[in-house]
């Protein structure tokens, strides 16, 4: 091979490495700043040897994009954050790291589109009043690895089903882990228990429900703000034993906005009030092509999953419901003879729900397996229902006249399917990212200095004649 072509290698080589993902160079440059409990905000500098004592100090110094590594111990504190940070339990393990926002609102806080990238990873978040991650108008946001326990103590501050919040204030969706009007963001693999007013993972949109009225009172809409929350990504996680409401709810409040493309993958959700829920509560809202996939939901004290147009004038729309396991789920009380339900697609309004698929779904120990009313262009197939099942399809027949539409809809599915699993595989593979950066970084600096070699000879030594 010519010094040419070796030259030409070498530059491709560099090119092809200096396309790895950029994700582990900025953790690689990230300042890391720590916190302990015995550290001090007076006198300490954040260093691993001279730490701050509190998160919320150490948040305030931090530039943009750091790395805040918290000692194991208890924080009793409150944490917002308005600019990209990420914070990290130095031991990986949530269950010695614990943020105790007892008599607080939430235990943290990420609020706006300065706080866009944030990592909350492996932390316990207790006791809050209300959330206890809080996510608001922000994107890329990463929520991993944590424990959400005992939080929304103050039920009083939820408000009834329905509604809207006045005086005294209350709030719409008051989950441990709550999204409002967030983008693009991952939460994976956190375990969320003992929920007392409302329920476990939310995800809703932002913005003005009304002239004077906004969504939660106690975290006002920002200024100008009409925000759906599109493609996030709720996966892995264990979700049991909130008694005070759902599971898992992605909903939407704000008319003009609603909830998108949004992904309910492979979590555990036991014991829940409610099972899974997509719905519209307030007049004039959207839930559409929102997919509830691979998810086992049981022994809920009412239905399993729940693709629900609950107020006029809303659009349900293209939603699915697919390879889930649903087993000892309570009744739906918007059905005629209200029973033990697995999956509900009902609209209780003259508008109706349009082009569900429920798809693949494995049900037992039920009443009904699937119950539809006021529901259009429904496409249900292939679902399996034990003989503990008394009715596997409740209120409608089978349409499969739409096969057009099922395509489409099949296809927008594997599409969020395709987008779950990248989403999946970078976080999986982060961390070995990190290492073959390193790799990457010395390979590169090989490259350069074989490529100055080559360049080298190549003006010492010219190349030979060309034979024929």
């Amino acid at each position: 091979m010519s010094i040419l072509k070796k030259f030409e290698l070498t530059i491709l080589l560099i090119c092809f490495l200096s396309s790895l993902p950029v994700i582990a160079v900025h953790g690689q440059q990230s300042t890391i700043i720590y916190v302990s409990p015995t550290g001090s905000d007076a006198k300490g500098n954040g260093s691993s040897t001279n730490p701050y004592a509190t998160i919320t100090h150490a948040v305030g110094v931090a530039p943009a994009g750091a790395i805040l590594m918290i000692a194991p111990g208890t924080y009793t504190e409150s944490v917002t954050i308005t600019k990209p940070l990420t914070l990290e339990s130095e031991s990986s393990q949530p269950t010695n790291t614990i943020i105790n926002a007892a008599g607080e609102l939430n235990g943290v806080a990420i609020t706006g589109a300065n706080a866009n990238g944030t990592t909350i990873e492996g932390l316990t978040v207790e006791n809050a009043n209300a959330e206890g991650i809080y996510v608001q108008d922000a994107s890329h946001v990463t929520v991993q690895y944590d424990y959400a326990l005992n939080n929304a103590l103050n039920a009083s501050q939820v408000c009834p089903i329905n509604v809207l919040p006045t005086t005294p204030p209350c709030i719409l969706e008051d989950k441990a882990i709550e999204l409002v009007g967030t983008s693009q963001s991952t939460v994976v693999g956190n375990t969320v228990v003992g929920t007392v007013g409302d329920g476990g993972i939310g995800i809703s949109d932002d913005g003005p429900l009304d002239s004077g009225i906004v969504e939660n009172v106690f975290h006002p809409a920002t200024p100008g703000a009409n925000t759906p929350s599109t493609h996030n990504l709720v996966a892995d996680n264990t979700v049991i034993n909130n008694v005070g409401g759902c599971g898992i709810v992605v909903s939407a409040y704000d008319p003009g906005q609603g909830v998108l493309d949004n992904v309910i993958f492979n979590n555990i959700v036991s014991g829940n009030a409610e099972g899974v829920v997509v719905a519209t509560p307030i007049p004039g809202t959207s839930a559409i092509n929102n997919t509830v996939k691979d998810n086992t939901i049981v022994n809920s004290a009412t239905e399993g999953v729940d693709i629900d147009g609950s107020s006029p004038n809303t659009t349900v729309a293209g939603n699915s419901v697919i390879g889930n396991v649903l087993s000892g789920n309570g009744p739906d009380y918007d059905f005629p003879q209200p029973a033990p339900t697995a999956i509900a697609v009902l609209s209780p309004t003259s508008d109706p729900v349009t082009g569900t698929l429920v798809m693949g779904n494995t049900i037992q120990n039920e009443v009904y397996g699937i119950g539809v009313f006021n529901a259009s262009k429904s496409t249900i197939m292939g679902n399996t229902a034990s003989s503990s099942v008394k009715i596997q399809l409740f209120g409608a027949v089978e349409n499969q006249t739409a096969v057009s539409t099922l395509s489409d809809q099949i296809s927008t599915v594997q599409a969020s399917q395709s987008a779950l699993q990248n989403s999946l595989a970078g976080l999986q593979n982060q961390t070995s990212n990190a290492m073959y950066l390193g790799y990457a970084a010395i390979a590169i600096a090989i490259a350069v200095v074989l490529g100055g070699i080559a360049i080298a000879i190549s003006r010492r030594k010219p190349s030979p004649p060309t034979t024929r």
